[in-house]
């Protein structure tokens, strides 16, 4: 293990033969940014380090170390050799152990002032990008005392002083933050996922590889996998836990709705809806059976039960193609009221058993409706439920847009072109108009959707005018925390208009969304609306290029915005 050491800020590697165990050693969790030093560079410097930001970071954490009587500090941008891919992978599954073993965890928040209140509504702090990266999960739960610096270094407070606060934001259980170690078992693998569930990171595979430590996974990198890193992570899971709660995810986009899937999830977004799936105690006395991945799928005993016998989903009718059965497969684990409960005792009082679709095809299965579980009695489970071996399919369908929704990318600009000026713009929630700055003109207007510190869903709904008399439409741009589709909604009463001004339009079915991107509608009078999306870029940005014509009179009388920050 290398550190810096805080006097001569000299690269020191331990153990070595006149101190063979590793000393104490503060160590940073912050943002990479620009002009970060690497270990060759702090090892062979040259007159330009010194200028680099990156190395003002080792300055002042050292600085501030040494303050406190520290004689080393360990930063992972120049104490490991990123050139070195066998030294990078026994970092990187190492690294929740370094966090761990720390004396004291110095946060940087190089986006965070000092002097604000952190716990005030819409402070800085709350905001920090700190709270959305992948890697700085681990390096918020793994140590026992974290402190946060804000952009000048000066204390802003700990993680426990701020425990409230932090839980707020991240949504962690306290007894999570405060000693992951002694109260992991109480903690479900869906909990520990979905604490990910709104962070990213740079690349799509580190979004497994920053999971292992917490999950207590070791397995090589192989960069340039893309999402298959995550199918890695759980299928090593499956190998060490009997827990069924990795299967407890859902889809995110509504398009996803009607998708055959496999059991095992797409990333970690997916289990934005299972903070409070905890392992059920009723199905922990139930033999365990061996989970394994063959050449045909997944093989693994669940209770099944006849989906006939239980309420389905809307349109689950839609699935039964060729005479295919649909049954609903239990899993071993439950709801819990509390999900942030103090008291992980409480994590065994749950209020049912959750139940996933699984149709038959030639006897191999597939999830379907992955976009809803259901939630069962126990005691209805326990009563009625046959066990049986099956295989399930893990070649599923492939929704690009998913893989994309995983990757942080720039705000993505929607341009519609027409001569058109909107008359006015209402807002349920005017105080997040900086989610949608507007640029008009006489040829288009855009919507820029999508932030860098935060997430929204809702729709923003372009109203337009047409024929004599007056009728209405509207073109729904439909927003996702970062990904995004369209529908078109073509006949606009007046309560239609009245609710879509209050904030409580819902008129039209979700799961049709994104499944277009030219498309001709009729409207009233025989005029027919014509719609195009398509794909660009603007200054480096993600673009979709719109365009939205009716043949004769049609002007854009109205932008309404109905949305809301995700958690």
């Amino acid at each position: 293990m290398r550190l810096i050491n805080t006097a001569t800020l000299q690269i020191e590697s331990f153990p070595r033969f006149d101190r063979p165990q590793i000393p104490p050693y503060v160590i940073l969790s912050h943002r990479w940014g620009a002009e970060e030093v690497s270990l060759q560079e702090m090892q062979t410097p040259t007159p330009s380090l010194t200028s680099k930001l990156g190395y003002l970071k080792v300055v002042k954490s050292s600085a501030v170390a040494a303050s406190f009587g520290f004689e080393y500090v360990w930063i992972d941008t120049c104490c490991i050799d990123k050139t070195n891919n066998a030294e990078l992978t026994e970092a990187i599954n190492s690294m929740f152990k370094y966090y761990r073993d720390a004396d004291v965890c110095y946060a940087y928040l190089a986006d965070v002032p000092s002097g604000e209140d952190p716990g005030a509504e819409g402070s800085r702090f709350r905001g920090s990008s700190w709270f959305t990266r992948g890697w700085t999960l681990q390096e918020l739960i793994a140590p026992e005392i974290l402190v946060f610096y804000g952009s000048d270094w000066r204390e802003i407070g700990t993680k426990s002083s701020l425990e409230n606060v932090v839980v707020g934001i991240t949504y962690i259980p306290p007894q999570a933050l405060k000693s992951y170690e002694r109260n992991q078992r109480y903690f479900s693998i869906a909990q520990k996922m979905a604490w990910a569930s709104y962070r990213e990171t740079e690349r799509l595979e580190d979004m497994a590889y920053c999971l292992m430590g917490l999950l207590g996974v070791n397995m090589p990198l192989i960069y340039g996998e893309g999402q298959n890193a995550f199918r890695r992570l759980q299928l090593e899971l499956l190998k060490e836990s009997n827990d069924q709660s990795i299967f407890a995810w859902t889809v995110q986009h509504p398009e996803e709705a009607d998708s055959t899937r496999g059991l095992l999830a797409y990333c970690p977004a997916e289990f934005r809806n299972s903070h409070n799936i905890v392992r059920s105690k009723e199905f922990n006395t139930r033999p365990q059976s061996e989970t394994s991945m063959t050449n045909i799928g997944l093989k693994i005993t669940l209770p099944f039960l006849r989906s006939e016998d239980h309420k389905v989903p809307e349109g689950a009718a839609s699935s039964l193609r060729s005479g295919r059965e649909i049954f609903i497969a239990i899993l071993g684990c439950q709801r819990k009221g509390d999900v942030l409960s103090a008291n992980p005792n409480l994590n065994s009082n749950g209020d049912g058993a959750y139940g996933i679709f699984l149709e038959s095809n030639d006897g191999v299965f597939g999830r379907i409706h992955p976009n809803w579980m259901k939630l069962l009695d126990v005691k209805v489970v326990e009563e009625t439920a046959v066990d049986r071996t099956v295989y399930i399919t893990q070649i599923f369908d492939r929704p690009h847009r998913l893989f994309r929704s995983a990757v942080p990318y720039s705000d993505c600009i929607h341009v519609f072109h027409r001569r058109v000026h909107p008359l006015n713009i209402h807002s349920s929630d005017p105080g997040n108009d900086n989610l949608i700055p507007w640029t008009l003109g006489n040829d288009e207007f855009k919507l820029k959707l999508g932030t860098e510190r935060h997430r929204y869903e809702g729709y923003i709904a372009l109203l337009f005018k047409y024929g004599k008399p007056r009728s209405h439409c509207a073109v729904f741009v439909h927003v996702f925390g970062r990904t995004f589709c369209y529908s078109i909604q073509a006949d606009m009463g007046l309560e239609d208009l009245n609710q879509l001004k209050a904030g409580r339009f819902e008129k039209g079915n979700l799961n049709e969304l994104g499944k277009f991107d030219r498309r001709s509608i009729a409207l009233k009078g025989g005029q027919t609306l014509y719609f195009a999306a398509r794909q660009g870029y603007i200054d480096g940005n993600n673009a979709h290029f719109i365009e939205v014509s009716v043949d004769g009179d049609f002007h854009l009388d109205q932008i309404v915005k109905q949305y809301k920050r995700m958690r």
